[in-house]
């Protein structure tokens, strides 16, 4: 990524945070895992991390909406939501620009010979 550095666990956080905090959400154990998740975010934090992207819904889940940490993270999915409808609103933008333009230089005016030349023209690309 441009502008960005990867921080990932050391071995250590991954082993006694990380991994035990699996572990125990694995076995319903929510507040160990909660605690757990807690000081791995922490030591993150105070490695100089801005953001933590956490690696699973039932990670993100673990801390209240209202927790200060949580505000520290990502949820992937919901990242990836919010990028797939920024890519959609900019390539809407770009087909509605085209088809104003070609709207302007089709003599004829019609509409199937416009959408023809939008499909095509979106086709090349």
């Amino acid at each position: 990524m441009q502008g960005f550095e990867v921080v990932l666990p050391d071995k250590a956080t991954m082993e006694h945070t990380v991994i035990p905090a699996i572990e125990a959400l694995n076995r319903k154990d929510m507040e160990g895992a909660r605690n757990l998740l807690r000081i791995a975010l922490q030591v993150l934090l105070v490695r100089a991390v801005n953001t933590v992207i956490l690696a699973s819904d039932d990670m993100h889940d673990l801390l209240p909406r209202d927790d200060p940490l949580l505000k520290k993270c990502v949820d992937p999915m919901d990242a990836l939501a919010r990028s797939t409808i920024h890519w959609a609103q900019s390539v809407e933008k770009a087909l509605d620009w085209s088809v104003v333009q070609l709207a302007q230089q089709d003599p004829r005016g019609s509409p199937y010979a416009l959408h023809m030349r939008c499909q095509s023209s979106v086709s090349e690309d």
